[in-house]
């Protein structure tokens, strides 16, 4: 019983603080002096990125990996770092 009104009193407190939250932003207009300043770097991706052919963001390098062939104790096994 005691969950049930504390339930209750938690659901009635959040439906009261939510009245006064608006969905839609407010939209302003700026004049070319007033306009504010953003850097669109790389297509979003930031430095150091950019986008592939799917669109997903990807580094501008790719990591050097190096491969080679080492003896093991159970026959030569290709090993890359």
């Amino acid at each position: 019983m005691r969950n049930l009104i504390l339930a209750l009193a938690t659901g009635a407190a959040l439906s009261v603080s939510a009245v006064g939250v608006n969905a839609a932003p407010m939209t302003a207009v700026f004049d070319a002096s007033q306009a504010p300043e953003v850097i669109l770097v790389s297509g979003g991706c930031g430095p150091g990125g950019h986008r592939n052919g799917w669109g997903r963001c990807v580094p501008n390098f790719r990591p050097v990996v190096v491969c080679g062939i080492r003896r093991t104790p159970y026959g030569p096994r290709r090993v890359c770092r």
